[in-house]
């Protein structure tokens, strides 16, 4: 993802985050692209990597820590 966003490329770092992440299919993707919203979600790509990092733990099944304060 750092590397498509340092080449200004959103889109395909959006999809690597959704390839990599969620495990979405290409196909599911290819429709996601062809919807108003992914200009906006292309608008956030910037901070997939952070998103990546603090969803890391949460996305492999553990559970979130119990010692996170509560909002």
């Amino acid at each position: 993802m750092k590397e498509f966003l340092a080449r200004g490329n959103r889109a395909e770092a959006l999809t690597c985050f959704l390839t990599a992440g969620p495990a979405l299919p290409e196909e599911a993707i290819a429709g996601m692209r062809r919807t108003p919203v992914w200009a906006a979600w292309e608008a956030t790509a910037p901070t997939l990597p952070y998103d990546g990092q603090v969803l890391a733990g949460p996305m492999t099944g553990r559970p979130l820590p119990t010692d996170r304060p509560r909002r």
